[in-house]
């Protein structure tokens, strides 16, 4: 067998074959930051698979602690110590060391997000976790109309680890639901999820935003939020809810700077950093939901009257369906209409200022800031 060169800082001082006298080379050879990880309960098995696999060994059984610690001698304990520590940086990469707070939330928001979100004194992150996920809410924006949630979720065991697809086959990922904390009544409303992607191949997270529409909430009570693993990689409904007992709970009232503009109809729009939205009847909204529309500009008018176009928005609209089935529906929940409410929204890919805008241009209809 060759020696294998260390590359990192201190470690090209260890020796090959390892002795009882080594024990002071290996304390100083490995960072503080490193002997402080830990491995997850249930993963070593997982992690020891994982590196032996990398050197081109396959384990088929599973690490017998009390068998192995009988047969093994001082020497060889100070060789298992290294690999303990080379271990539990391997488990840190694989479980603990998930992209940091401020990168998901740029990587979902936008290179700006983390300093609007500061501006505006948003600071909400939280997390909860069972023995299968911890799950991580970076943030939470609420403009009044939406809520737009940045998430990670982190396996914390091969179960869970299993569940987190995003292929070409399936996708399955711990869904937010939503009901109010006081009563734990449903609340009448869906979601959507985008951007939901693993950071790379060996990456044990799945980071997603879920954007959220808030017309029939009562956003002066506390939501909480519950977790579902709905389905596992072949689609097939799984029994068991992997993100069970998992919480947060949450104030979903507007917490940034937004603007009322009003177009010729009278109808409101909210534009905040999140975009540009409205519900309004259908019928106020015909103008915009022309079927020969393109939507090819879209412009933020500045305060001086320059055209900021802008083509990295989403546009969102969702009709309701027929008032009579609407009412139906939302008389289960002691909602007394209207049931002709239309959902329109632009929503900008990357969070934006918006303090210095008094319109915005769609196509060749202008929309402007409701003067004080």
């Amino acid at each position: 067998m060759n020696k294998t060169k260390n590359t990192g800082t201190g470690f090209e001082n260890l020796p090959y074959m390892l002795t009882s006298d080594d024990s002071d080379i290996i304390d100083d050879a490995f960072p503080e930051k490193i002997k402080k990880f830990s491995v997850p309960a249930g993963s070593e098995d997982r992690i020891l698979r994982s590196v032996m696999r990398k050197a081109g060994y396959e384990m088929n059984e599973p690490i017998s602690k009390k068998r192995t610690i009988r047969k093994i001698s001082k020497p060889v304990i100070l060789i298992a110590a290294a690999v303990i520590l080379l271990t539990a940086a391997i488990s840190a990469a694989a479980y603990g060391m998930r992209k940091s707070k401020e990168e998901n939330i740029e990587d979902e928001l936008g290179t700006e997000a983390v300093r609007i979100l500061a501006d505006n004194n948003i600071d909400n992150a939280q997390s909860a976790e069972n023995p299968h996920f911890r799950i991580y809410l970076d943030t939470l924006i609420s403009d009044g109309n939406f809520a737009k949630m940045v998430f990670a979720s982190e396996a914390l065991d091969d179960a869970a680890d299993q569940c987190l697809v995003n292929d070409e086959y399936s996708m399955c990922y711990p869904e937010p639901s939503f009901c109010y904390a006081d009563t734990g009544d449903p609340i009448p409303t869906s979601g959507s999820h985008s951007q939901v992607e693993h950071m790379n191949d060996d990456e044990h997270c799945l980071y997603y935003t879920y954007n959220l529409p808030l017309y029939f909430i009562d956003k002066s009570r506390e939501i909480k939020i519950s977790f579902d693993t709905k389905y596992d990689k072949e689609f097939n409904e799984t029994n068991y809810n992997l993100a069970e007992n998992v919480e947060i709970t949450v104030d979903l009232s507007p917490n940034v700077e937004r603007k009322i503009f009003v177009d010729e109809n009278g109808t409101e729009f909210v534009l905040s950093p999140l975009g540009f939205s409205t519900f309004a009847p259908m019928d106020k909204l015909e103008y915009l939901l022309n079927r020969k529309r393109t939507f090819e500009y879209v412009a933020l008018i500045g305060s001086d009257g320059t055209e900021y176009p802008n083509d990295r928005y989403e546009y969102v609209l969702c009709p309701p369906s027929s008032p009579g089935s609407k009412k139906e529906y939302l008389d289960q929940f002691g909602i007394d209409g209207p049931y002709d409410i239309g959902q329109y929204q632009i929503s900008f890919v990357d969070l934006f200022d918006v303090e210095n805008y008094v319109g915005i241009k769609i196509d060749d209809n202008y929309i402007m800031e409701r003067p004080e």
